[in-house]
């Protein structure tokens, strides 16, 4: 196959209602990409670019902006030079991405109609320009939206040395180099794409081309070199992966939640997808297209791209550190969706219609009403919580605001925008110890109370807050964020709990099981508690089947305990597990006393979970809730209470179903 032989076969019978469909893919693809624009906030991550991009010198960018951040230099560079001229607005921070989302349609059109035929490019663009998948990461100022773009244009200028027309042999190698290095630069996954396309071209090599082929990967070795101290430094770290890293190492069913996430959690886009799919491999078979060679090399190629970078980067984060998240796979994806599809024949005008016609409105519908993309996406993130916020404290007089806003920088540029001023205690709380953060709360003399988070905290914060602040007034809840607004006053406004049980000791109560002989009257208090004797290992036990205290999978779940140490070294452990069927733990979670007491004898314990964090839990599997005594301790305990509040669905709906 070469360009001459391409620009026949029927493609003059095809180019207007091929360029109509075309015309009218990328259209939709840049309406869903560019709709209410100015209202699309940044994500942590961009912000955390923003903040990194903000040195005097080309040197401090590298130390201080890019070695630290586990990915390559490329787009951490642009960002630095692009918002000396362009500014920090979202807007002009994230066209350049979301231009090259647009054009990442047209590649992937092209490529596939030059791989195999029109209707092909046609289908595989179409879902490309409505998944929120790669809509999302186009609206986006990461390497991810400009990755997938630059993936498929190195592809492209790939496939036209190999198979293009012998005169513009220097500009496609030419194209290869330029976007070989770019691939090198922007992500670690787009340089393995590279590796892993390089490799493939040697099936291509004949005598007139493999000279110059070779010499395009010297040359972008030789660009790369730079970098190399970068590339093995962010090696040695292991990245979000590490020994400090936040990201697990991918589970068994990976890639079967990877396909449910792109395919939006929708039994209408699995059904559109499967029929689609079924209907192209019927085809093949009936048309005989096995027997074309050159198509099923691109058919292992495009598969192979995606297979390859999947397993490579699930065994690494098995045996070496977790890299593994579904935004890294998204510079192969178009490879995958080329060959799900790449089964189709050339279709009649009608059925070609009729298919991309199907997947725009089916896929679009299901990006805006199904994944609610522009309610949530466009009210996320540290916008929406200083938004929120600013809001809550104009309802009220008299209000403090504790706001977990990691930099001042974050927390000023929305400020900025809004033009206000929320006159929060900005601090990270994973710096702040849980005594510290009670005193901040104690230290507060208003009537009312903001927590604001524009990242994931542990709720038994809010209990904290609720011992100074007890009642709660209003809440805004969202993907990543969450706004509380506690009062000293009493409202009528009240967070109903889905469950509640509060063992004091004076009576049974069902799902509780203890031992009555351990049963005093404590003189302190006045009322009867638990005492936990030097020769007690082990406490009162709730024991529950989630579904007879959950409503759904969102919800969170709140325990605490009173407390009274005997013994003022004592440091027992308040224990939350959950077991399966077969008795097997699944998840398990500890709050140890002496992070919440803090030298003294007397105080509440808590610990509280998002029922979300918690992976494949079923609804028949047992919670359990208990005090370990590990070191056989003598204290007492009184008001065990296990509460259940309705959650936030929201808060990982970007990518979970919800």
């Amino acid at each position: 196959m070469n360009f001459s032989n391409f620009k026949k076969a029927n493609f003059y019978k095809q180019i207007s209602t091929d360029n109509v469909l075309l015309i009218l893919i990328l259209l939709v693809a840049t309406v869903l990409r560019f709709y209410n624009f100015n209202e699309i906030p940044y994500i942590n991550d961009e912000l955390s670019a923003l903040f990194r991009a903000r040195f005097d010198t080309f040197g401090e960018l590298i130390e201080k902006g890019v070695l630290i951040d586990g990915h390559p230099a490329g787009v951490q560079v642009f960002l630095y030079y692009w918002i000396k001229i362009f500014g920090t607005s979202e807007f002009a921070v994230k066209l350049p991405f979301m231009i090259m989302g647009v054009f990442s349609v047209l590649y992937i059109y092209k490529i596939a109609r030059f791989w195999f035929n029109s209707s092909v490019g046609l289908i595989a663009a179409s879902f490309l320009s409505c998944l929120q998948y790669t809509v999302m990461f186009s609206q986006i100022q990461r390497p991810y939206g400009s990755g997938i773009f630059i993936a498929l244009a190195l592809v492209w200028f790939w496939t036209g040395y190999f198979l293009g027309e012998n005169k513009f042999k220097i500009k496609n190698i030419s194209g290869f180099i330029v976007f070989g290095a770019l691939s090198a630069y922007n992500h670690h996954f787009s340089l393995l794409l590279l590796g892993l396309l390089g490799i493939m071209g040697l099936f291509f090599i004949k005598k007139d081309n493999y000279r110059l082929y070779l010499l395009s990967g010297v040359v972008i070795f030789i660009l790369y070199l730079p970098h190399l101290r970068i590339f093995f430094y962010q090696l040695n770290v292991g990245g979000v992966g590490g020994p400090n890293g936040w990201l697990a190492p991918p589970e068994n069913d990976f890639i079967y939640k990877y396909l449910k996430y792109v395919f939006h959690f929708s039994k209408l886009m699995y059904l559109l997808t499967f029929i689609v799919i079924c209907t192209g491999v019927f085809l093949f078979f009936k048309n005989k297209e096995y027997k074309n060679n050159l198509k099923m090399k691109f058919r292992i190629i495009s598969f192979m791209l995606f297979a390859l970078s999947f397993l490579i980067g699930f065994y690494y984060s098995i045996y070496k550190a977790a890299v593994l998240q579904y935004s890294v796979l998204i510079f192969s994806f178009p490879f995958l969706l080329i060959f799900l599809f790449s089964f189709y024949s050339e279709l009649s005008k009608i059925f070609k219609i009729t298919l991309v016609m199907s997947i725009l409105i089916i896929s679009t519908y299901s990006l805006i009403k199904e994944r609610k993309h522009y309610e949530i996406f466009y009210h996320q993130g540290f916008r929406e919580c200083v938004n929120q916020t600013l809001k809550f404290k104009e309802s009220g007089n008299s209000c403090a605001v504790l706001f977990n806003g990691y930099e001042d920088f974050y927390l000023n540029y929305y400020e900025k925008l809004f033009n206000k001023k929320t006159n929060a205690l900005n601090f990270n709380i994973d710096t702040v110890s849980i005594y510290k953060f009670s005193k901040m709360v104690k230290a507060q003399h208003t009537d009312n109370l903001i927590w604001a988070s524009p990242l994931p905290t542990n709720l038994f914060y809010q209990e904290i807050i609720k011992e100074s602040f007890p009642y709660l007034i209003n809440k805004s809840l969202g993907f990543g964020y969450e706004v509380y607004l506690f009062s000293k006053n009493k409202s009528t406004i009240t967070d109903a709990a889905v469950f509640k049980s509060c063992l004091s000791f004076d009576k049974s109560e069902q799902f509780w099981n203890y031992d009555i002989n351990n049963v005093i009257n404590d003189s302190i208090v006045k009322n009867k508690a638990c005492e936990f004797k030097t020769d007690q290992e082990w406490g009162p036990l709730f024991e529950a089947k989630l579904k007879d205290i959950l409503s759904n999978k969102f919800n969170y779940l709140y325990v605490s305990v009173k407390t009274k140490l005997l013994n003022k070294n004592a440091n027992p452990m308040l224990v939350v597990s959950i077991e399966n069927e077969k008795k097997e733990c699944i998840s398990w979670h500890t709050s140890d006393f002496k992070d919440f007491l803090h030298m003294r004898i007397d105080g509440k314990v808590y610990l509280s979970l998002r029922m979300a964090d918690i992976a494949d839990f079923n609804l028949n599997d047992n919670l359990r809730v208990y005090i370990w005594n590990k070191q056989k301790d003598n204290f007492i305990i009184d008001d065990f209470e296990i509460r259940v509040e309705t959650g936030n669905p929201l808060f990982y709906s970007l990518v979970t179903d919800f």
